[in-house]
């Protein structure tokens, strides 16, 4: 409780949600914070996506230890209108996250180490094998249009590897 009731306009949630060990508590501790109408932006990893049902434990966005919880489109629709938000507008694209969840989830299920190619573009990978590397490149240069254009199917039929809501705390 570090801020007064009502005290802002405006909270983002990116990415957080689904990292937090009490997602409803948080939601709940927002809406407090927020003034009557106030938005709150949330993205989460869609685990009901075509991607995260096409390649279960191998989904990139699955990430365990660090995702504490799973949401689906209406899971976190109803976390929202339970901590007192309407959902105002939805999207189920990410030009960011949902592309390369496809990527990085092929790479996995083809048996290389899990979210590899992910670890070394942050850098966090010591020596590979020149060979690994190579072929990890070219499968994903090779994976980039269908992962692009996959993405965008999904996010047409809401089933989106992400969702990216806009909810307004209500009057209640």
């Amino acid at each position: 409780d570090s801020y007064p009731e009502a005290f802002f306009d405006v909270v983002s949630i990116w990415h957080v949600l689904e990292h937090l060990p009490d997602p409803d508590s948080t939601l709940r501790q927002v809406s407090r914070w927020l003034v009557p109408g106030g938005a709150l932006l949330v993205a989460v990893p869609n685990i009901g996506s075509w991607q995260g049902r096409a390649f279960k434990g191998h989904w990139f966005h699955l990430d365990p230890p660090r995702h504490l919880y799973h949401f689906t489109a209406g899971s976190l629709e109803k976390a929202l209108g339970q901590a007192g938000f309407r959902v105002e507008a939805a999207r189920h694209f990410s030009m960011e996250q949902n592309p390369y969840g496809y990527l990085q989830s092929c790479l996995n299920a083809l048996g290389f180490p899990k979210d590899d190619l992910y670890e070394t573009i942050k850098g966090n990978q010591g020596f590979k094998p020149l060979i690994s590397k190579s072929l990890q490149a070219l499968l994903a240069a090779f994976l980039l249009l269908p992962s692009l254009l996959l993405s965008l199917g999904e996010a047409v039929f809401r089933r989106g590897g992400t969702i990216e809501l806009v909810a307004r705390k209500t009057n209640r």
